[in-house]
């Protein structure tokens, strides 16, 4: 007695039905047809497509039986197609038919031991809550700090607003991808994800803000979007990790490649801005005690300013280029 099992793409079981074996060298035929032992309903599979034996000295045994498409063997990854002639399979061999996998079980396999129900957990949405609280708490801080003239309750009701909108649409449609190829949404795993990398860029965006203020680092605020992007990366890592455990490390070189493009291009972005002249500053003053370095003297702050004044009254008396753009470079 054995059992077919037919699996979904990653390997789970959908299916399983049990075969008597009544005499010593059992044949079981699978295809499409009604008159098969197994019958599948897979277009790509011929009315009879393979035939399963048992032998004494080997086991068991597969042979196609002349079709279109073939049977393969998946072996660590890669697919071997076999002949017309029968080949033994292993009792952990996947063999694929069309677009269906099949495996065969025997009864007196092994089982793995039984695992042990996890504990429930208690307050689940405790730390997704706490994460889009501290996330809010933050950007709310950030709004008041910009806040330049009369505060307007509709400015932090629309940033609420947009903050929880666009994570619950990105954790939706990571929950809809992990239903369709793990057969599982898992909502609230995508959502703290979405959440911690949502809290995780605007804690950075402060933290950074504030260390450029503190220190005047221009550097920080120019290539905050490297740090940002691998923020995104790790998140896209956990999405995809949750979705289904397999091919870890072929995972995180796809999203390492992918931040690593996003970041070139926006060195090449930031190099074009910066030869056409366009500088970035702080979006944010700060408090004065939060700067760390001495504050420019008096005495040297009106030095430069007369060595500014002095290249433009230079440039007013030069011949204006055509296009009218004064051709000197203020940053000498």
């Amino acid at each position: 007695m054995i059992w077919v099992e037919i699996l979904s793409r990653q390997h789970e079981v959908i299916s399983r039905q049990r075969i008597d074996e009544t005499t010593a060298n059992a044949t079981i035929r699978v295809g499409r047809a009604f008159d098969n032992d197994v019958v599948i309903d897979d277009a790509y599979i011929a009315p009879c497509h393979l035939v399963l034996a048992r032998d004494q000295s080997t086991g068991w045994t597969v042979q196609d039986n002349g079709t279109v498409n073939g049977v393969f063997i998946e072996n660590r990854g890669r697919n071997r197609k076999l002949a017309s002639e029968p080949v033994a399979i292993a009792d952990d061999s996947i063999i694929r038919i069309g677009k269906t996998l099949l495996r065969i079980r025997r009864i007196d396999l092994a089982v793995a031991a039984e695992r042990a129900l996890p504990v429930p957990v208690r307050h689940a949405w405790r730390w997704p809550v706490l994460f889009a609280l501290a996330a809010i708490a933050i950007e709310m801080l950030s709004a008041w700090f910009g806040e330049t003239g009369e505060s307007k309750l509709s400015r932090y009701i629309l940033t609420i607003i947009t903050m929880l909108a666009t994570t619950l649409v990105w954790s939706t449609v990571w929950s809809l991808v992990s239903r369709i190829f793990s057969g599982q949404a898992q909502f609230e795993r995508h959502l703290f994800i979405a959440l911690s990398g949502l809290l995780a860029m605007s804690a950075l965006d402060e933290m950074i803000g504030a260390s450029a203020f503190a220190f005047s680092s221009q550097w920080l605020v120019e290539n905050q979007f490297i740090f940002n992007w691998l923020i995104a990366a790790i998140v896209l890592f956990f999405h995809l990790r949750v979705i289904g455990p397999a091919h870890l490390t072929l995972k995180a070189a796809s999203v390492l490649l992918i931040s690593s493009l996003a970041i070139a291009t926006n060195m090449v972005g930031k190099s074009e801005a910066k030869s056409s002249g366009q500088t970035k500053y702080l979006r944010q003053l700060k408090p004065p005690m939060m700067r760390l370095i001495p504050a420019q003297t008096e005495t040297a702050f009106f030095a430069d300013a007369e060595k500014l004044k002095a290249k433009l009254n230079t440039a007013r008396k030069e011949e204006k280029p055509d296009g009218g753009v004064f051709n000197f470079d203020f940053d000498d």
